[in-house]
């Protein structure tokens, strides 16, 4: 289960140009849950494909638009696995032209 909604501007964590914050999943002392708070859409699909800043371009707007997700992540979940499971999201909630 997870949640993408547009972050509050009044809400957001201290940022540097929509990084946000990103928290819990695989590896850390929350494993069930991930939690990206307050990140454009630039920085979680880096995130997702696991890209250098340099390999890709996005439109303006997926820098200036900030947003919260909220996953929960399976048992014994890798950080490949949540990688994946996070572009399906993306690509669910994002859907880019072919």
């Amino acid at each position: 289960m997870a949640s993408v909604k547009v972050a509050k501007p009044d809400e957001l964590p201290a940022r540097v140009h929509g990084r946000g914050r990103f928290s819990g999943g695989p590896g850390t002392s929350d494993p069930g849950q991930f939690a990206a708070l307050g990140v454009s859409l630039k920085y979680l699909v880096r995130y997702a494909y696991n890209f250098e800043e340099f390999q890709y371009q996005v439109e303006p707007w997926m820098e200036d638009r900030t947003y919260d997700v909220v996953a929960k992540v399976p048992a014994g979940a890798t950080p490949e696995e949540l990688r994946g499971m996070l572009q399906r999201l993306l690509n669910e909630r994002f859907p880019m032209p072919d």
